[in-house]
Order: structure tokens, then C-alpha cells, then sequence
């Protein structure tokens, strides 16, 4: 579960970012009281992820809008569906619409690479599990996106557990002198928190299959973790923990696609502008 207090944050900095004072195209070329119907379609295969925040990006702004999703985060959809619609005053729903996109966007392709890597270990020991290779400020939402996509998530910040990698190893010296330090440290309290360290150390890419025994400490929460140039092909990796650090900067196609929009303005100027070509086109006939 997100925190909504840190999604509203996001939101409010993104929309900031993008739109500044106002969405200035809109405000000269589009009529106070036009009206806009949006789709959100998916132009390819994907695991949906962050479409209940777009949803919220849209309200965020407009208010008013009315926004009805037809799938869920989690779901996996064909190219070509329709996500859902909002509909509401043209000018807050297009000055709204890349941001609500670009947070659907990310997180579904978070979500969709992820299931590939899923899918490709299926059927061996290994667990897939994410990084902290991850979009400054989008933490959160991301590893939410890797969850829906099937990874188990690891750690959040890095009080969360004890990963030994080759920097650790390199100014300690060694990979046993490192994990002594680590065992000795067990019982290490920090505020706010009734746990200690979790004891436990993983190589930084092991090389080869025997990584595996020589680098476990035993105990039921002690595995090797691997990160780094995995690819996703089938088969046993040889790991208890295969994390995936690409996934986080991955995108998926998807449009926001105007339906219909309308105002007493545009109507009427539409209608003018229809009958002046009907009498052009009879003068030209006769």
C-alpha cells in the first residue's frame, strides 16, 4: 500500500514541473466552456500499473472531471483496450494529460518488463526481486509497479537489511572480514525501529554457480542476491535472488486519445464555417 499523502506530493510536483503558471496553448486556443471526452488507450500488450494515479492526476487539477477506469492496476491488457475515459472541461483535461500519462506510462512498463523476467524463471527455485536502482523520488511507486509485475520487493532504503557488495568487500578488505563485521553488528538498534540488522551478505554479480555456497551464511533468511546485466531469457540462473535493476526505466506505449470535445463557441463557429462551403460549392457549380 502507497502512502496517499506521499502520491499527493508527487502528483503536486509533477504538475508543477509541467505546467508552470498555466497550460498557455489551451488558455488562448481553447473556449472557457469547452468541453472534452478523453479514452486512455494501450497500443501494446502490458501489466497495468499506475492507473488509479492518473486517475488522481486528473482530479487532482479538475475537480469536476468525471473519470471512469475500466481495468485495475495489476491486470494485464491487450493492445488496443480501453482503460477508461474522463470527461470534463477541455482546458484542465489537456493541460493535465501528458503528466497523468507519463506516471501510466512508466509504471506500466515497470510493471510489463518486470512480468517478462517473472516469466522467464518460472519453474526454477529463483525469486525475482527489485533494486534501488530507481527513479529519484519515484521509489515508492515504482516498487509497487515491480510487485504488480510479479518481484518480490527487497529493500526500501538501505536500513532495511545488510547487502554486502565489492565496494563493502573493498574497504574491508575482504568478503569474510565484511561479513564478521556484519554477524558482530547484529544486535545494532537505530531509532524509530524494534529490530535489529538482519544478518545476512550477498556478492555484488557472482561469477559462477559456487558463488552460491560460498557466499551463504545460512539461516532461513540468508540467500545470494545477483543484480546486474541480466537478461530475459528462460532458464535457471543458479540464484536464490535474481534482482533486476532495468526494469525501473522501462516505458509502454499508451495515448490519450480526444474522443470528443464541444462548446456553444466551437459549435456555432463549426456551423458558419459548414454553411459558407455550402454556398461556395453551389456558386462554383452554377
Amino acid at each position: 500500500m502507497i502512502d496517499p499523502i506521499v502520491v499527493e506530493e508527487l502528483i503536486d510536483r509533477a504538475l508543477a514541473e509541467d505546467i508552470g503558471f498555466c497550460d498557455l496553448t489551451s488558455e488562448l486556443v481553447i473556449p472557457a466552456d469547452a468541453r472534452a471526452e478523453l479514452e486512455l488507450n494501450a497500443r501494446q500488450d502490458i501489466v497495468v500499473a499506475g492507473i488509479e494515479i492518473a486517475a488522481r492526476v486528473f482530479r487532482r487539477r479538475v475537480p469536476e472531471c468525471r473519470v471512469e477506469l475500466r481495468v485495475k492496476d495489476g491486470e494485464r491488457v491487450k493492445a488496443g483496450t480501453a482503460m477508461g475515459r474522463v470527461e470534463g472541461p477541455a482546458r484542465g483535461l489537456l493541460a493535465v494529460e501528458r503528466t497523468a500519462l507519463n506516471f501510466l506510462q512508466h509504471l506500466s512498463g515497470v510493471a510489463t518488463l518486470t512480468a517478462q523476467y517473472v516469466e522467464r524463471i518460472s519453474g526454477t527455485r529463483a525469486v525475482l526481486i527489485d533494486t534501488r536502482k530507481t527513479t529519484p523520488g519515484l521509489r515508492a511507486l515504482e516498487k509497487h509497479a515491480a510487485w504488480l509485475g510479479g518481484a518480490r520487493n527487497h529493500r526500501l532504503r538501505l536500513d532495511d537489511g545488510v547487502l554486502i557488495k565489492d565496494n563493502h568487500i573493498s574497504v574491508c578488505g575482504s568478503i569474510a572480514a565484511a561479513v564478521k563485521r556484519a554477524r558482530a553488528g547484529g544486535a545494532l538498534r537505530w531509532p524509530g525501529s524494534a529490530r535489529g540488522f538482519r544478518r545476512g551478505a550477498s556478492r555484488d554479480r557472482p561469477r559462477h554457480r559456487r558463488d552460491r555456497s560460498r557466499f551463504h551464511l545460512g539461516g532461513p533468511h540468508h540467500a545470494v542476491r545477483a543484480r546486474g546485466g541480466h537478461r530475459a531469457r528462460r532458464g535457471d540462473t543458479g540464484l536464490a535472488w535474481p534482482g533486476i535493476g532495468s526494469a525501473s526505466s522501462a516505458r509502454r506505449a499508451m495515448i490519450c486519445r480526444l474522443r470528443r470535445a464541444s462548446s456553444p463557441r466551437i459549435s456555432a463557429r463549426r456551423a458558419r464555417h459548414g454553411a459558407l462551403a455550402s454556398s461556395t460549392a453551389e456558386a462554383a457549380a452554377a
